[in-house]
């Protein structure tokens, strides 16, 4: 995205950890993710109905396979095209790193910097027993969200799996009544 919308600016200054964490701060690295974003999976070569069905691993999957990307890159996506409150948060078993919403159903949904994983979340239990089962399991609010009330009505499903050998992790939240 930087090579094609920032090519008469210097390269070396984008895409930094500062600027990869807090991006939707940083005008040309937003340019650059929504850019490469949609170059990548064409929000219009998505499906509908891979957009309004309930968040699952097998549509992050489909699309990973369907448009040869990242999982991480597929994850990401996912969030921001479906039609449900769903964030996406990775971590490194002990703490979250970073995370992306859907920001028109769930923008009131946020992950503190660094937040520490809740004994009471799926991804705790994955990380102390290793067993991975795919599945959205209904969760705690405060698992996820301490910081948060508890909306209305809103429950709170979680599917976290690893991403990589390295110990890197990715949590699928939804709360379907928001």
């Amino acid at each position: 995205g930087h090579w094609q919308l920032h090519r008469y600016h210097s390269q070396f200054f984008f895409c930094d950890e500062e600027n990869l964490r807090e991006y939707r701060n940083s005008g040309p690295e937003l340019e650059a993710n929504t850019f490469a974003s949609e170059l990548l999976v064409p929000t219009r070569m998505v499906p509908r109905a891979k957009r309004v069905a309930d968040p699952s691993w097998e549509t992050i999957a489909w699309l990973k396979s369907e448009f040869s990307v990242s999982q991480t890159s597929a994850a990401v996506r996912y969030a921001g095209l479906c039609e449900h409150a769903v964030l996406v948060a990775f971590s490194n078993g002990r703490q979250v790193m970073w995370w992306r919403r859907n920001d028109r159903k769930a923008d009131m949904l946020w992950l503190e910097s660094r937040q520490q994983i809740d004994e009471e979340s799926q991804l705790s239990d994955i990380v102390n027993n290793g067993a991975v089962d795919g599945e959205l399991v209904p969760v705690s609010w405060h698992a996820w969200f301490p910081h948060l009330e508890r909306y209305d009505g809103a429950e709170l499903f979680e599917l976290s799996v690893p991403v990589d050998d390295n110990g890197t992790m990715m949590s699928l939240l939804w709360a379907p009544g928001l």
